[in-house]
């Protein structure tokens, strides 16, 4: 069993006008670049937030290869700078059972 944790802490420092966080698996980020309405119903958004801070954890239920993307789309027509800080914490485990072990020591023997 796998548990996997993206803890994330993102602040905009010099401006009014939010940020948004977006997680997506990675075989949609090309899409998302397109930055076309008519597509965006096509990408599957894991993780969507938006503000000034957000502070949040991201427990995926499936796997795949994410991207953590962040969006300031929504002011882009002022061509204004952000300043962003962001704290990510990146935390993967994976139980392995006992017969797994087994099954791996004999392996290693063969070899």
């Amino acid at each position: 069993m796998f548990d996997y944790r993206l803890t994330f802490d993102v602040e905009v420092t010099n401006s009014n006008k939010e940020i948004e966080v977006l997680i997506m698996s990675r075989k949609d980020v090309p899409t998302w670049k397109e930055n076309n309405d008519s597509k965006r119903h096509e990408i599957n958004f894991y993780y969507k937030g938006g503000g000034l801070k957000i502070n949040d954890i991201f427990k995926p239920t499936t796997s795949d290869a994410y991207a953590f993307v962040l969006n300031n789309r929504g002011s882009s027509i002022s061509h204004e700078v952000k300043t962003v800080e962001v704290t990510l914490i990146h935390n993967w485990q994976q139980e392995i059972k006992e017969s797994q072990l087994k099954d791996r020591h004999k392996e290693q023997q063969i070899k």
